[in-house]
This record gives structure tokens, sequence and C-alpha cells, in this order.
């Protein structure tokens, strides 16, 4: 997992040069060997997550209790998950119950994601963490389902969005979707 980290790390910074200082807290970690995917690791630890893409170009949002807002489906990588896209993967079909996604077709040519988003986390004491960082590697997926079950321990609601017109107050959601689109995508 590790490596598969690094390697997408290293290949999206190829491809989006700007954003090359954008990453000293991850980078540093990698330098000194941390564990990259232990929850425990509280300078930081990578998450994985996915903007899904309707037929009618419509995207995903999900209410994350814990964060109080509306953001892409995603969440924590598990040690069974075979990679990050796997972990991605997981997490929408277990807070969506959609299991008809695949990964967009801009990742056979882009085997990175398509946003890398370092946010700072507020601690969560009935969950024991103090504060932290969440390295959130986003990827493209689509599906043909519309209709979601939530899973009602973490997640609150959920909405189509019309990435042309509807606003967001995530930040991260925000930046994702902006260069999906800057990139002709959706």
């Amino acid at each position: 997992m590790r490596n598969f980290i690094i390697n997408h790390f290293a290949d999206y910074l190829a491809c989006f040069q700007d954003e090359k200082e954008s990453f000293e807290r991850l980078k540093k970690q990698i330098e000194n060997s941390e564990s990259l995917t232990d929850r425990k690791n509280m300078n930081g630890h990578v998450t994985a997550s996915g903007l899904v893409i309707s037929p009618k170009g419509k995207i995903l949002l999900i209410f994350h209790k814990a964060g109080q807002r509306f953001q892409q489906p995603g969440g924590h990588v598990d040690v069974s998950d075979l990679n990050i896209i796997t972990a991605a993967m997981r997490e929408i079909r277990e807070e969506t119950s959609l299991e008809e996604i695949n990964l967009h077709p801009w990742h056979e040519k882009h085997a990175h994601p398509i946003n890398i988003d370092s946010h700072y986390v507020a601690p969560r004491l009935e969950k024991d963490e103090t504060e932290h960082y969440h390295h959130d590697f986003i990827y493209l997926f689509t599906t043909a389902q519309t209709s979601i079950t939530l899973q009602q321990l973490e997640v609150g609601d959920y909405k189509w969005i019309d990435p042309h017109k509807d606003k967001q107050d995530s930040l991260h959601v925000k930046k994702s979707i902006n260069k999906a689109r800057e990139l002709g995508i959706i």
C-alpha cells in the first residue's frame, strides 16, 4: 500500500506541478518512513474518497455527521484494502449502498487522484482522537445508479448536485469539481 500511495502522489505532483509546495506535511511523513494509513498517526494519514458522477453529469455528495457538512463519500483506509482506489470504492459502497461504481475513464491515462486534499481534522473525543491531518486521495467514479441507501451511523443525508450551478461550502469538494471542469471531465 505504501508504494502505491507514494507512486500515486509522485504521479499527481508530476501532473499538477503548481501544487508541489502544498504538501510539506505529507512529504515529510514519506521521508521519515511514517505509516501513511495508520489512523493512530496523528501527524496525518491517507484517506480515500471519490467524486461519483451520474449519467446526467450530477455529482453525489453525502452529509458526513462527523464533519457536519456535505462532501464526497470516502473515509479511512483499512488493512484489507488492496490500494487507495479500492479503499475509495469500499467507502462509497459502505456509505451509499451503490454497487455499480466504476473508475472514471480519465484514470486510464492518469493513474493518480484528481485531487489530494490535506486538511486539518479537529479532535474527536468520542473516538479518543486528538487533532490530526487527513491526506485525502480523491478519485473519479461513474455510476448508472441514483438510488441511495445511506449508512445511518456516519451519514445523514445525500444529494446529487449540478457541478456547473450548485455552490459548495466544502473547499476540497469545490477544488475537486473545479479541476474536473477545467480538465473537461464534467
